[in-house]
């Protein structure tokens, strides 16, 4: 057998054994991340889900008791980003302010003109944060 026969035959043997490897992986291991993170959340705050509900109607449900009892003035998004339609219409007729975080994954021309940096731009994120821990 020729070596490139061989070699062909090594890769696709290969490329079988990864595609196998991922299909184990996605069926035995990978779970709902962001639904783990929101029961994580949630839990913390001496929320729980029901059986019948999903972590995203006990979510929005719970959002919607915090605006209306005045717990929550502040929602967090990323910079450049566009507001999602189910946080417009949660915020609608209330005092909700949303503070945009800059994630550093770009940074537009404008702010380079302005000679912002990593540091820069994290102080900002952090006097975000100030906003809300010390109103």
């Amino acid at each position: 057998m020729k070596k490139s026969k061989k070699i062909l035959i090594i890769l696709i043997i290969l490329v079988l054994l990864l595609i196998i490897g991922m299909l184990v992986y996605m069926f035995f291991f990978k779970t709902d991340e962001n639904e783990v993170k929101v029961i994580k959340t949630i839990s913390k705050y001496g929320y729980t889900l029901d059986e019948n509900e999903t972590a995203l109607d006990k979510n929005i449900t719970t959002v919607k008791n915090m605006i209306t009892k005045g717990e929550l003035k502040y929602i967090y998004s990323l910079k450049n980003e566009d507001t999602s339609e189910m946080v417009s219409n949660l915020i609608e007729g209330s005092n909700v302010k949303i503070l945009e975080f800059h994630s550093l994954s770009n940074i537009d021309d404008a702010e380079k003109k302005s000679k912002k940096d990593y540091l820069s731009i994290m102080n900002e994120n952090i006097e975000l944060l100030k906003e809300q821990l010390y109103e």
